[in-house]
């Protein structure tokens, strides 16, 4: 690095929040074992490094992580699409098409191509909660398998987007069967106050809910997707 005129490095340590949530002898979670357990060795590398952690890890156990590392893990904000009242955070959803029309162009193509209208994308951009990215452009391509089967492929319809969403929301539904209440009290007050922390880091790790960052307020809600 520094034959090239470079000073530092910094090493991004990315999709480690996808480790795969086996619970280990110990009932711990692979992550844990391997952010805690092993922190002298991942601390140990001569370079910055940026590592990325499952939410619920870090709501988990934030103060030992704190401990361990130095600092608090920095939570990167969401990208909300609605406010807390359910009105809609244009900003956000501004967002959200710009990453969208950012893939149109390095697809060749555009909004008035690919989509029949501006309101269809703004239902997929509104179903994906804007809590995680890949979340957003899975309903895209399930969108366009959708409208490839239905008329032969672009521009994308109500329909094909209705049917994406129907598609991943009942996959989505059948892993909330289970916290129906919890839920609903979530969609009410956009609070977890009061419920057992094993069921709110499950209701996180399974994205069924979503946790939004305004300054220095923050609100809890469902998976848009659960609404549909």
């Amino acid at each position: 690095m520094r034959h090239h005129g470079h000073r530092q490095s910094v090493v991004i340590l990315d999709n480690l929040d996808r480790v795969q949530e086996t619970l280990l002898p110990g009932n711990v979670y692979a992550d844990e074992r391997l952010f805690l357990g092993q922190a002298t060795s991942l601390l140990g590398v001569q370079c910055h490094v940026i590592y990325t952690i499952r939410l619920a890890l870090v709501h988990a156990q934030a103060p030992n992580l704190g401990a361990r590392y130095g600092q608090v893990p920095l939570i990167i904000p969401m990208i909300p699409v609605r406010q807390a009242d359910g009105t809609s955070h244009e900003a956000g959803m501004a967002r959200l098409r710009e990453i969208i029309g950012r893939r149109l162009r390095a697809a060749g193509t555009d909004f008035d191509g690919a989509f029949d209208a501006l309101s269809t994308v703004d239902r997929l951009c509104d179903a994906s909660g804007g809590a995680i990215l890949r979340d957003l452009m899975t309903l895209v391509q399930s969108a366009c398998a959708e409208g490839l089967a239905a008329h032969g492929g672009l521009p994308l319809t109500a329909m094909d987007t209705a049917a994406a969403m129907r598609n991943l929301g009942a996959q989505r539904r059948m892993v909330a069967a289970d916290h129906t209440a919890v839920l609903e009290q979530v969609s009410r007050t956009h609070r977890l106050d009061g419920v057992p922390l094993d069921i709110r880091h499950a209701l996180l790790r399974q994205h069924l809910v979503y946790v939004y960052f305004f300054g220095s307020d923050y609100w809890y809600d469902l998976c848009p997707l659960l609404r549909q």
